[in-house]
């Protein structure tokens, strides 16, 4: 009787069909083609934002810029620009057209706007900027009729108070009242607060419920004085 041998056993190779690989030539291109479209729009961005005396940090930018990358991810960076592996992570403009775009930023944590011309619909915009944590608009270095501010009023604050990691807000504007700082008390996740220029009519018992709800941790509210420098404070805590 013949002997009869033990099957081999089957080894399982993957099998890559031609079909395989155009679906994976394809997924690479988009991927490849969507990196590159993302970090040309930000170097478009960031350009605008230059040339109008504004500047940007990048992610790696600073004292509290993560460890160095390897040889071959800076050597990237070099060949390629920064945009193409980095967000940004601050913005200064002083040029409110600017701002339209600045939702393309990934990562974009830090706005300071300092225009005088900037008013309530030019800062729908920032709506969508998701991740901002501070915002200052208008020169907190300045104070009274002179200061460096800008044209938003309520409405601005109504939409400030939306943003939903807004931390840090440092607001000089024109003529805010009651409506805008209740509008402000909406914001959870708000910590400290700086408002100037409010109406004459503004006093500091309407910033109670802000206070009331207990997180806010610093406010300060201020107003011109008429036809010369300096402010008057509203309140201070």
């Amino acid at each position: 009787m013949p002997s009869v041998s033990p099957p081999r056993p089957r080894r399982f190779w993957p099998r890559f069909t031609l079909r395989v690989l155009l679906v994976f030539v394809t997924l690479t291109g988009i991927g490849l083609g969507y990196w590159t479209h993302r970090a040309r729009q930000q170097r478009r961005i960031v350009e605008r934002i230059e040339q109008g005396g504004g500047m940007v940090c990048y992610e790696r930018d600073g004292p509290t810029a993560p460890d160095p990358r390897n040889f071959a991810v800076e050597w990237l960076a070099k060949v390629l620009s920064r945009d193409y592996l980095e967000g940004i992570s601050a913005v200064s403009i002083h040029n409110r057209e600017a701002i339209p775009n600045l939702h393309h930023l990934r990562g974009l944590e830090t706005l300071r706007i300092i225009d005088p011309n900037l008013n309530d619909s030019d800062l729908t915009a920032i709506a969508n900027c998701r991740e901002l944590g501070v915002l200052q608009i208008g020169d907190t270095y300045f104070f009274g009729d002179n200061a460096p501010k800008s044209q938003i009023s309520d409405g601005s604050l109504i939409l400030i108070a939306r943003l939903p990691k807004l931390e840090i807000a440092s607001l000089h504007g024109t003529g805010f009242t009651r409506a805008g700082i209740e509008a402000l008390a909406q914001s959870p996740t708000l910590k400290s607060l700086e408002v100037g220029l409010c109406e004459p009519s503004v006093v500091a018992s309407d910033f109670d419920t802000i206070k009331g709800l207990g997180r806010v941790q610093s406010l300060k509210a201020w107003r011109g004085k008429a036809g010369e420098l300096g402010f008057e404070e509203i309140i201070k805590w």
